[in-house]
């Protein structure tokens, strides 16, 4: 929030995506670092975390100033709406589709594991979908009628 509300206000700009693209790559390579020796302290995912964070400030960034970014495409914008529904959902269709194993983890060949991968996300998102627009839409709707401020603007 705090990168956001800097690029929002033109206080800070951040990285051009050329530079910000690396950072981020060599930020998920570091989140397997090992602790510090004697502490819980993961430097690594502090830099994973930092980088990313760069990484969408400067798509944001990119999107506001510099010409849109593939994230201004209809679909992607599509996903990100249905971004929190997805969250709410997908660790209950992983256990559902890997409860047939035991222990609940399936180890199989990689030449089984992606289509099943790909299946588990491919239903992930659409119950995803369906509770975005049958739940979460709704939901917004009804809850911006009691904004005082929404009411002052329409009128009633």
């Amino acid at each position: 929030m705090s990168l956001a509300l800097l690029v929002k206000s033109g206080a800070w700009m951040p990285l051009r995506l050329r530079f910000a693209v690396p950072l981020a790559v060599a930020g998920y390579a570091l989140s397997e670092a090992p602790t510090l020796p004697g502490t819980d302290v993961h430097p690594g995912l502090a830099a994973t975390v930092g980088f990313f964070a760069l990484l969408v400030a400067s798509l944001a960034a990119a999107d506001a100033h510099r010409g849109s970014t593939f994230l201004a495409r209809p679909l992607w914008q599509e996903l990100g709406r249905v971004s929190f529904a997805f969250y709410l959902v997908h660790l209950l269709v992983i256990a559902s589709v890997s409860s047939a194993w035991p222990d609940g983890h399936p180890e199989l060949p990689w030449r089984q594991a992606v289509p099943l991968a790909l299946a588990a996300f491919g239903i992930a998102l659409a119950i995803a979908w369906v509770l975005h627009r049958a739940v979460e839409v709704p939901a917004q709707r009804w809850l911006l009628r009691f904004d005082p401020a929404r009411r002052a603007t329409v009128g009633g």
